[in-house]
């Protein structure tokens, strides 16, 4: 799993990602669980810890998409 700081180079600068980790502990502690068995409480935890991880790579991905084209049409 990658918890830790991603580190991207844009145009020669480089861009620092937030720890994923630090997401994911952040959304978790915040909502309380409302499972009536200890598995569905294992469920919903992992299904938001891989929601948040989802939602972060997206974000970055698209983010770097378009710092790439902004590059290419500079050129």
């Amino acid at each position: 799993m990658a918890y830790l700081i991603k580190i991207f180079k844009v145009n020669g600068e480089a861009t620092f990602a937030f720890p994923i980790i630090a997401l994911i502990f952040a959304v978790r502690f915040e909502k309380s669980i409302m499972a009536n068995h200890k598995s569905a409480e294992k469920r919903i935890r992992a299904n938001e810890t891989k929601r948040v991880r989802n939602r972060y790579q997206a974000k970055t991905t698209r983010t770097q998409i378009k710092k790439l084209e902004r590059h290419y049409q500079e050129r």
